[in-house]
């Protein structure tokens, strides 16, 4: 249809709130579209801040990029909304009225997010000179601001702070939107104990909301701050916990388990992502596989660590609930690779377990970034080939495509082949790992290719 237009501009407002598994079809429409030359086309997206370097792996183009600021104009609107909303708006003076506006507005730094936190602090005091207190002292940080509300639900709900504040972690710093079943999944492996829905967010002040449309919990605004010191070791070690689990379900050979390959994949769209019993039973699953590596990454203790090496050396257990599914998060860097296949053939029998149940404990460690957990397999299976290809991927390439130095310089020194011409320069650079190939082309040839434990 398009071809009959001249130009076309195409304008798609929020893609952040798209469901995960529809967004990226989206984004790879549009930059084939972009890359027909045969048309004209301009593309205008908006979304959240954080979105800006996802979005832009898409494109082999570089993006031009506007970011928005509320201007003292809007936040001046806002918080007059807020006031007269205030149910005891009339037993305020005007003159004290306007002390507000203008307090916050001075203070608020452009952000909304801020100002609506600010006015919140003012107007949740129960007297003027309890109001005139907490304006005098209100948080001129977002950071600041954060820290009062929480101060506020610890003492209006002792009982309840605990869980909130693990509401709040598993919202501020997961990798992508948890699904309200996946949160409340988190917080505990005793289905007998799981938290009631309603719990999750009442009283949080409006810093979590529950996205009714696609059964998610997510932020007002995306700024993770400083507040929890050890959050993505939690969340890893929860992870790990959870891909633990046993399930006597699990029995069988592997390829009886397509189906269930193919729900827990992130290259795949499956038409019923809960048509297999396990993901039913096991909700977390999915992003436990996924993400449990980029959270160890950013923080991780002896425990994690320790944890993490016992899964990808001795995950042999057919009845755990990761077994034989941890390569799974490798996929993304096989995209190029095999995704043309996989796309042609999406509603045929894709033998995705044969594509993936080869890679080593050594290839997942490289795909995450894991340094310390790489050099630990590495020195535990003393003679393990490092050079060991899976679809003609080695541990050294799969960390030279995600930009992981430290790996990259670990198997450096464990004289890896360096296969520089089997990775594309572009996608290197698109990436933004232009010190990965500096690396890689800096050390000469490999004394040798096999080697043992180490020292």
């Amino acid at each position: 249809m398009y071809i009959q237009f001249k130009g076309i501009y195409l304008f798609i407002d929020a893609i952040d709130e798209c469901i995960d598994k529809h967004q990226r079809d989206l984004l790879e429409s549009i930059e084939k579209l972009v890359r027909n030359r045969k048309i004209f086309i301009r593309v205008f997206l908006t979304a959240r801040l954080h979105m800006q370097k996802p979005i832009g792996k898409f494109f082999s183009t570089s993006l031009c990029t506007i970011i928005l600021k509320a201007n003292p104009g809007d936040i001046r609107q806002y918080i007059y909304y807020r006031l007269v909303l205030d149910k005891h708006y009339h037993d305020m003076k005007e003159s004290f009225r306007n002390e507000i506006l203008e307090k916050i507005i001075l203070t608020s730094d452009g952000m909304f997010l801020l100002s609506a936190l600010q006015v919140e602090t003012v107007l949740a005091q129960s007297s003027i000179s309890k109001r005139r207190a907490a304006l005098a002292t209100i948080p001129e940080k977002l950071e600041a601001a954060f820290q009062a509300i929480i101060s506020k639900i610890h003492d209006e709900c002792p009982a309840g702070f605990n869980l909130g504040m693990e509401v709040l972690k598993w919202t501020y710093l997961v990798e992508r939107q948890l699904s309200i079943q996946d949160r409340i999944e988190s917080d505990s492996i005793d289905s007998d104990d799981l938290p009631f829905q309603r719990f999750l967010i009442q009283g949080y002040q409006g810093l979590v909301t529950i996205d009714k449309r696609t059964s998610s919990i997510r932020l007002a605004e995306h700024d993770k701050g400083q507040i929890f010191a050890l959050g993505h070791q939690e969340i890893a070690r929860t992870c790990l916990c959870y891909m633990s689990l046993k399930d006597d379900s699990m029995t069988g050979n592997l390829e009886d388990y397509y189906e269930l390959f193919h729900s827990l994949s992130s290259l795949s769209d499956p038409p019923n992502d809960s048509s297999y019993s396990l993901v039913k039973k096991f909700p977390l699953l999915k992003y436990a596989i996924h993400f449990w590596g980029e959270h160890a990454r950013k923080q991780a203790d002896r425990h994690v660590s320790n944890f993490a090496l016992t899964i990808l050396l001795r995950n042999d257990n057919p009845q755990c609930t990761s077994h034989h599914l941890l390569p799974l998060a490798i996929e993304n860097c096989l995209e190029d690779i095999i995704e043309e296949d996989f796309r042609s053939e999406r509603n045929a029998a894709v033998g995705i377990p044969y594509l993936l149940v080869d890679f080593s404990g050594l290839h997942v460690a490289a795909q995450f970034g894991l340094d310390t957990i790489a050099r630990n397999i590495i020195c535990q299976l003393g003679d393990f080939d490092i050079n060991l290809k899976n679809w003609g991927m080695t541990p050294l390439m799969v960390a030279a495509k995600q930009g992981h130095q430290a790996v990259i310089s670990m198997l450096n020194q464990k004289a890896c082949r360096i296969e520089v011409h089997c990775l594309s320069p572009q996608k290197i650079q698109k990436n933004g790992h232009e010190a990965v190939v500096r690396i890689l082309l800096e050390r000469g040839p490999p004394k040798s290719t096999h080697p043992t434990a180490i020292s």
